[in-house]
């Protein structure tokens, strides 16, 4: 089943004012938009840790992956490095897990998966044995940085596979599993839940709680 953020922010909205939401209602589709991103990234952690604590092995359900196409790249003349701009950061994730592959396509097709480094090799791996045209990359917070052992061609592409958990429209599909939604659903609700509360204290006796 495909959800909306539109679906859900509706979903929230009816459950949040009883099914009467009206004209003076306090909970934007902004606001509800980022409840709802959260809660998404949220739920997905969960579930990759709990298939760590079943396989021993961190990854991500296909269900939260997106692949962007990077056409773009800045080269660093002090380093070397090429690096281009993600959507967001990765999630938090063990062993880079946040992030599922990183290729370069083009006429070719895909190539095979640019070899990761990991923070602590960053220092030295330019330093070891490599295969031949070698490419490398690692990630620090929305920034994909990469190394090759020759020049990037023009016009190099790259495919980043990665979980994703943002969106900015309100038509896009929520990025989820369809069996995720309902935990996406009372996260959101734990979240603005007390909000409630508190109005109505403001109702009651004239003084909203502390």
């Amino acid at each position: 089943m495909i959800c909306t953020v539109q679906q859900m922010v509706d979903r929230v909205r009816r459950a949040y004012y009883n099914d009467y939401p009206n004209d003076n209602s306090v909970l934007s589709d902004n606001e509800l938009l980022l409840y709802i991103n959260d809660a998404v990234a949220s739920v997905a952690t969960k579930q990759a840790n709990e298939a760590y604590a079943i396989t021993g092995v961190v990854s991500v359900p296909e269900g939260y992956l997106t692949t962007y196409k990077i056409t773009s790249f800045t080269k660093d003349v002090d380093t070397g490095y090429y690096t281009a701009t993600l959507p967001h950061p990765p999630f938090g994730l063990p062993q880079n897990s946040g992030v599922n592959s990183v290729f370069f396509t083009g006429v070719k097709g895909q190539s095979k998966p640019i070899l990761y480094v990991s923070a602590n090799e960053i220092d030295y791996f330019r330093s070891m044995p490599h295969p031949p045209r070698a490419a490398y990359y690692w990630i620090e917070n929305t920034t994909l940085f990469l190394w090759v052992k020759t020049l990037l061609p023009t016009g190099s592409k790259v495919s980043v596979r990665m979980a994703t958990h943002v969106t900015n429209s309100l038509s896009a599909p929520i990025n989820v599993p369809p069996e995720a939604l309902s935990m996406v659903f009372d996260l959101v609700m734990q979240k603005i839940m007390p909000r409630q509360n508190i109005a109505e204290d403001a109702i009651v006796d004239g003084s909203a709680r502390e």
